[in-house]
């Protein structure tokens, strides 16, 4: 008796209807990017690497698509507020990425290999070959728990194709850092674990998905702003709706600028002023005096003269 009551309850639960929202992205299909080899190697510390690290991918708001729980009431606002930015790049054996989100709705309680954790604060990384359909996809989920710090990984599906499997460890291929009211969800993604090769090369295309996840602390139910899709919402698990992304060449860095030293203006001599002197023209006041004088001393002697011969 008891089992068939199981039995039922495990039948009404796989035919209830999930309450779930979901609104595809209006690019679906038809996200492109290029992205270009780090001249910088990225630094796995949950930080953002300065020029040559990292291509920024310019998601437009046509390339995101919305899934939520409908049992909750905010949780459809929240997932059209979440706010994130994505950066990637790459080297001839690895995937680089990070995902910085925003940390308003950011709860998450759970440990290390939480399969769990797509209903909380987290992000899921989806990647394939460019030319993968279905469910041949690389999908994993990293975190950061909001009450100790502790770092989370836990992988929903290994490539059936890969050379390798991924195995998500703290410090290695993912960290999860908070600051600053942001969530840095960095991870370094080797190309066996979703290729049949060891490497890439400029020109290939791959696939790749993002779903960043968040919720409450009084809610428990999924809240996911995906850029592309294929992972999460109505369409399922398809590989085939990923981004598919273009390795370019390596990311060129400007150069720094150059500091223009203003130099003093020169000084020039400036020969001293000349001043010139203005002589008067000599006269010849002194020799008239001198005639003048001259003809009255003739004068007076010839009037003495003609007075003595009067006489």
């Amino acid at each position: 008796m008891k089992k068939i009551i199981a039995l039922l309850i495990v039948a009404i639960l796989l035919t209830t209807p999930v309450l779930a929202g979901f609104e595809e992205e209006a690019n679906a299909y038809n996200i492109k990017y290029t992205i270009g080899a780090y001249a910088v190697k990225p630094v796995l510390d949950g930080k953002l690497d300065g020029d040559g690290a990292y291509t920024k991918i310019p998601v437009a708001p046509g390339d995101i698509s919305y899934a939520w729980n409908e049992s909750y009431d905010k949780a459809e606002a929240l997932a059209r507020g979440h706010e994130f930015e994505i950066y990637v790049s790459y080297d001839a054996n690895n995937i680089y990425a990070l995902v910085i989100t925003d940390a308003k709705s950011y709860n998450c309680d759970s440990d290390d290999g939480d399969g769990n954790v797509w209903q909380k604060s987290a992000i899921q990384v989806s990647i394939a070959g460019g030319g993968d359909t279905g469910t041949d996809r690389l999908e994993y989920g990293i975190f950061r728990n909001s009450e100790n710090g502790g770092q989370g990984g836990v992988v929903w599906a290994q490539h059936p194709d890969a050379k390798a499997e991924f195995d998500p460890v703290a410090g290695t291929n993912y960290v999860v850092a908070l600051d600053g009211g942001k969530l840095y969800y960095e991870t370094v993604i080797p190309v066996n674990t979703f290729l049949n090769k060891d490497s890439v090369a400029e020109g290939d295309v791959i696939g790749l998905n993002f779903v960043m996840a968040q919720t409450d602390s009084d809610y428990s139910g999924h809240i996911h702003t995906q850029w592309s899709s294929g992972c999460t919402g109505d369409p399922g698990k398809d590989a085939e709706r990923f981004a598919k992304i273009t390795l370019g060449p390596e990311i060129v860095v400007a150069p720094p600028p150059v500091e223009v030293v203003e130099e003093a203006p020169a000084v020039v001599d400036t020969p001293a002023a000349v001043t010139t002197t203005t002589v008067a023209p000599k006269t010849n006041d002194s020799i008239i005096i001198v005639v003048s004088v001259a003809l009255i001393a003739l004068a007076a002697a010839a009037f003495i003269k003609r007075r003595i011969s009067v006489k």
